[in-house]
């Protein structure tokens, strides 16, 4: 299961580049690809643990999803699958699923269903996701 959340997180999260804070290295645009290289996997989670225990509860989780949504959407308020830079078909198969419509689109309803279900599937007997971990 642990595996499952680190490479279903670390393909989304690396692969758009983004996390739950801005990297003030990194300018106000929408440059994705850019932003990865700043921020390291292990980084992003860890911005979402706002109270600093070293778990990510089902609160902080999903709100650190619904703020990087808020950072990819374009201007229609979704994300277009065609504008996401896809470097494996394994990344694009994660982002498919999420597009349950099949619109070709990602909604953010349809973005933090998909992210709730990887939060059900991550958490340990505890409920939160333990950030130790994911390292």
């Amino acid at each position: 299961m642990k595996k499952l959340f680190f490479a279903a997180s670390a393909t989304l999260l690396l692969a758009t580049g983004c996390s739950t804070m801005p990297d003030p290295n990194m300018s106000s645009g929408k440059d994705m690809s850019d932003m990865s290289k700043h921020m390291t996997m292990s980084t992003m989670m860890m911005k979402m643990d706002t109270d600093n225990d070293g778990t990510l509860s089902k609160e902080e989780f999903m709100k650190g999803h619904e703020g990087m949504f808020d950072r990819m959407k374009g201007p229609n308020g979704t994300i277009a699958l065609k504008d996401m830079p896809m470097k494996d078909n394994s990344m694009m198969g994660m982002m498919m699923k999420m597009d349950t419509d099949n619109d070709g689109t990602i909604s953010k309803e349809e973005f933090m269903k998909g992210h709730e279900a990887m939060f059900e599937r991550m958490k340990g007997p505890s409920g939160t996701i333990l950030l130790k971990e994911m390292h």
